[in-house]
């Protein structure tokens, strides 16, 4: 189980590169997993607020892995984000116990964009 989920950390790192290249978010985090004898097996949630950071769909790809695989080999796992918005229209939900939290890291991402953009794409990792 664990070389799986560190291959969807992987997946979710490539899907979020490439919304945020394309400017989207989206709400609908869907996992392929096809098992050795070729069955495919498709799940998938709707969250209230749009994804487009790589913790973000990792988290909700680790937790569909972990309540639907049966043990069996697998041959090929997948992520996909769908329902997409243009970042510029993203919108969340926030409440009393989170608005502080996304003050913070708002700050946060606007530094590291800048950051990448002078420096290049990578040029910045998020600490363990």
């Amino acid at each position: 189980m664990d070389s799986c989920l560190e291959i969807f950390k992987q997946l979710a790192v490539k899907v979020s590169k490439r919304l945020e290249r394309n400017g989207l978010a989206g709400n609908v985090v869907m996992i392929q997993i096809r098992t050795s004898d070729w069955r495919n097996q498709t799940r998938s949630r709707t969250v209230l607020n749009p994804l487009y950071k790589s913790n973000d769909i990792y988290k909700e790809a680790a937790d569909l892995f972990k309540r639907h695989w049966d043990g069996e080999p697998v041959r090929l796992l997948g992520i996909t984000v769908s329902n997409t918005i243009p970042m510029n229209e993203l919108y969340e939900q926030l409440s009393i116990d989170n608005f502080e939290m996304h003050a913070k890291d708002a700050k946060v991402d606007e530094l590291v964009a800048k950051i990448e953009k002078k420096f290049g794409p990578n040029s910045v990792k998020r600490g363990i």
